[in-house]
């Protein structure tokens, strides 16, 4: 009599492919500027996303899934296409588990037209006694009002997964929302079927225009960012009156200007000045004029073509701002007028600037004709300045503001 033993047949593991991953798209509605401005610089490559371009100078983008819409701000816009709705999210983070009953929360907003739920799973999956990593499910019951909904999560998740429903039909507010498991809940590393409500949103239907704003309108998928990304636009902004005769792509004046004006995109400090008038008369309470004919011969001094240190050549002064502090008006006036080194006058009638500018001398003083002649005074040395702080806003950095510390030193024993 022999002895035989049965060699056991070596299983391997087998794994169900991911059913899928959370999907979420996030619409942000935004004003950018009061009043009609030209657009975006250059489409999608004027938009950042956390600093990152969404699309790159080379025409390849950084992020998929991306769509926008912009109203310049004209009287009769239109209402952007697919953002004619406000949403308020309110955020639950809560875990559903059976044992602990039904989640509540309540909805008062009158206003209300539908509602959105977003629910998930952290993770999805079944291992059998043979290792074999398998699809499953679980089931939430949804309660709004008196009215009771079913939701199921159907296949293997190895992280976590988050799916939106939306209900209309809402009824009278205040009413209550409930998510309920009525899975059991899992006591084995083997089941992994744990589910969460993340959040819920009140939609109000709305056709806003949103009339004299430019206002955007972004899409984009979730899955690139943990949190709501801050958002910068490259933009032409609002258009202002400039002469006439003047051509604010190339920068130049065409004959003789007869006092008349006409709207357009300019970053000419001096007509920037210019649009101000009604903006001060508000904050002033009285009517302000500018002296338009001094403010002509200070917009071609700044639109002079000078050396940009780079072999090129670019105007010799140039203003792009975003107004968001709230400022006396005379330091908004002298703000604008320090970009091209003056200062605003009153002449007794309206408002003026004084430049510091090359001009040709008016008279000629010397020992000759100075009675007594000079007397010369000098600073201490360590009341001098000798540094100067400056702060660039750099368009390949999204426009964030780097900080450049250039010393002026005339003496080695000087200092800072």
């Amino acid at each position: 009599m022999g002895l035989f033993s049965r060699k056991r047949k070596n299983h391997t593991p087998k794994e169900a492919p991911e059913t899928g991953r959370s999907k979420q798209i996030v619409n942000i509605v935004e004003l950018l500027c009061e009043g009609e401005i030209e657009g975006l610089v250059d489409g999608f490559k004027s938009i950042y996303l956390d600093g990152t371009q969404i699309q790159n100078d080379d025409d390849s983008y950084n992020f998929n899934n991306v769509s926008g819409q912009l109203n310049v701000g004209t009287q009769d816009q239109n209402v952007l296409e697919g953002y004619d709705s406000s949403q308020n999210e309110v955020s639950v983070g809560v875990e559903v588990k059976k044992k602990n009953g039904a989640i509540v929360r309540t909805v008062t907003d009158e206003r209300i037209s539908r509602l959105r739920l977003t629910l998930g799973v952290r993770s999805l999956f079944h291992q059998n006694n043979q290792g074999d990593t398998n699809t499953t499910n679980v089931d939430l019951k949804i309660t709004i009002g008196t009215r009771q909904y079913s939701h199921s999560f159907n296949g293997k998740y190895s992280s976590q997964y988050l799916e939106s429903v939306v209900f209309d039909n809402l009824p009278p507010v205040p009413f209550n929302i409930s998510v309920e498991r009525v899975t059991e809940d899992s006591n084995s590393q083997r089941l992994q079927n744990g589910t969460i409500w993340s959040s819920y949103t009140e939609i109000i239907d709305t056709e806003f225009t949103y009339p004299n704003s430019a206002v955007a309108g972004i899409s984009f998928d979730s899955e690139y960012f943990n949190n709501i990304p801050t958002r910068n636009y490259l933009i032409k902004a609002k258009k202002v009156k400039v002469p006439s005769n003047y051509d604010p792509v190339k920068r130049t004046y065409t004959g003789f200007w007869d006092g008349t004006f006409k709207v357009a995109w300019t970053n000419n400090p001096a007509w920037e000045i210019y649009d101000l008038a009604p903006i001060l008369s508000k904050m002033l309470g009285v009517e302000i004029s500018f002296d338009k004919w001094a403010l002509y011969d200070v917009a071609r001094y700044c639109d002079q073509l000078v050396p940009d240190g780079m072999g090129g050549m670019e105007p010799r002064f140039t203003c792009n701002v975003w107004l968001t502090e709230v400022k006396t008006a005379y330091d908004l006036l002298n703000d604008f007028c320090s970009v091209f080194r003056a200062i605003p006058i009153w002449t007794g009638t309206e408002v003026s600037v004084i430049i510091d500018r090359p001009r040709d001398p008016v008279w000629t003083y010397t020992n000759a004709n100075v009675v007594g002649g000079f007397e010369r005074s000098y600073s201490a040395r360590k009341s001098r300045h000798n540094a100067v702080q400056v702060t660039y806003s750099i368009k390949q950095m999204a426009m964030k503001v780097r900080l450049n510390m250039s010393l002026m030193t005339r003496k080695s024993k000087s200092t800072a």
